[in-house]
């Protein structure tokens, strides 16, 4: 493929979504902290314990650029950082969660319950959002047919990097920042019902067939990578990947929310 045909794929492959960064002003989304004081129902819990409060987005930062999520209230994200799960087991359901507080404002912040350890409460840090137009990564599955040569596989990655920008790369929507299995959509789909996907044999399940049409249908939520500032470590480096169904998101419906966990 020549360069000029190879640039054109990638516009006509690339989808909005917006980048997240810290921020000095007061927002109303957040990374760490604890919930706002309206989150007044049980707190998440998986194998006895409580998670950890990973974010709250504000949806009214985000629904414009991102319409097919609630355009009122907020999004809470917890997860377990004992043992956070990779994702590829059903098993793993339970060990994150998304809430959809539907109202819109409120002052101060919830209070943790006693028993999540003071190391798993993370420093707060407030969000701006960035639109950001991204292609997807070199191994991505929309570019399996394309014969790379090792300058265009370069200059995509690095074309992305300068997009994407330095770490830590916080995202909402467009293509994950893959950092092992780019088709983290097929993932979602074939764990979320009920196959075990930790290993090859897992696609080729006589289920997978038929539920991999649906892989479509995830979009991403939110990726959290490591981050310094938030004392936040996923296993050496990695991210984790929060996705949804379109059809569960526009219903407000964030009970099957799927998160997958990746490391170098």
């Amino acid at each position: 493929m020549t360069n000029k045909k190879l640039h054109q794929l990638i516009e006509r492959l690339s989808l909005p979504g917006l980048l997240l960064r810290h921020t000095k002003r007061t927002t109303k989304s957040y990374l760490g902290g604890m919930p706002p004081a309206d989150f007044t129902g049980e707190w998440p819990r998986w194998k006895g314990r409580p998670l950890a409060f990973l974010a709250c987005i504000h949806l009214a930062n985000v629904s414009k650029e991102l319409p097919w999520l609630p355009k009122q209230g907020k999004l809470l994200f917890f997860c377990d950082l004992k043992d956070t799960p990779w994702g590829f087991d059903p098993a793993d359901l339970g060990g994150w969660r998304v809430i959809h507080l539907t109202a819109d404002g409120s002052e101060g912040f919830a209070s943790p319950p006693a028993t999540l350890p003071k190391k798993r409460r993370l420093p707060m840090k407030h969000l701006r959002f960035e639109k950001a137009n991204l292609p997807p990564p070199s191994r991505h599955p929309s570019l399996n047919h394309v014969e790379f040569t090792f300058s265009q596989e370069e200059w995509l990655d690095e074309h992305l990097q300068s997009l994407v920008g330095p770490n830590p790369a916080h995202q909402m929507s467009s293509h994950a920042q893959a950092i092992q299995n780019a088709e983290m959509e097929l993932e979602c789909q074939l764990a979320s019902n009920g196959i075990y996907v930790g290993e090859p044999s897992g696609y080729e399940d006589p289920r997978a067939e038929g539920l991999a049409a649906g892989a479509s249908d995830w979009r991403l939520l939110l990726q959290v990578d490591s981050d310094e500032e938030l004392d936040l470590m996923w296993c050496d480096s990695g991210k984790v990947y929060f996705w949804i169904r379109e059809e569960d998101a526009r219903s407000g419906d964030f009970s099957r929310t799927w998160m997958i966990l990746q490391c170098f």
